[in-house]
């Protein structure tokens, strides 16, 4: 109990400060977030995720993306193509500090089954990712709900990583 308090105390204290020094800085979106990608992001990626459900007999999801300079992003999610897809920053600065969420986030639209040999189908995706230098590490998560087996329930996949592909000329 007495913990709790404290925390609760020591929280409201760090937000005190935060807003008299100028909170609006460290409510905005990472520096590096603030355009729409960074320098390195836009180009062709491509990697597998380890799906996390038990319901799946395919165990890896592949994930092949293109990132435009704009933050526009197609590609595929298994076997469904990614439409209206859009890179995005997904946390504030406090989020970074704290390790709250991603970086960044990719969300869009899925057409066609995830998985066309098990009848998988979703109508959207979100893939939280985070930048390392010259690849993303994150997740893959559709829609769905939190129960009901492969009809209805969110198919989540972790252990992305994604590396540039070379594109042949």
């Amino acid at each position: 109990m007495v913990r709790t308090v404290l925390a609760g105390v020591i929280a409201l204290a760090f937000a005190a400060i935060v807003v008299s020094v100028g909170g609006d800085r460290w409510l905005q979106a990472d520096p590096q977030a603030a355009g729409l990608t960074a320098s390195g992001m836009p180009g062709a990626w491509a990697g597998d995720a380890r799906i996390a459900v038990n319901w799946t007999t395919q165990r890896e999801l592949p994930v092949r993306l293109t990132i435009e300079p704009d933050g526009r992003v197609s590609g595929t999610i298994g076997d469904a193509v990614l439409r209206n897809g859009h890179l995005g920053p997904n946390r504030t600065a406090i989020g970074r500090a704290l390790h709250v969420k991603t970086d960044w986030i990719i969300r869009g639209d899925l057409e066609g089954a995830v998985i066309k040999a098990e009848g998988v189908q979703r109508a959207s995706v979100s893939v939280p990712l985070n930048w390392f230098e010259d690849h993303f590490e994150g997740a893959v998560h559709t829609s769905g709900g939190k129960f009901g087996g492969k009809e209805s329930m969110w198919l989540a996949a972790f252990g992305l990583r994604l590396d540039r592909v070379k594109v042949r000329q």
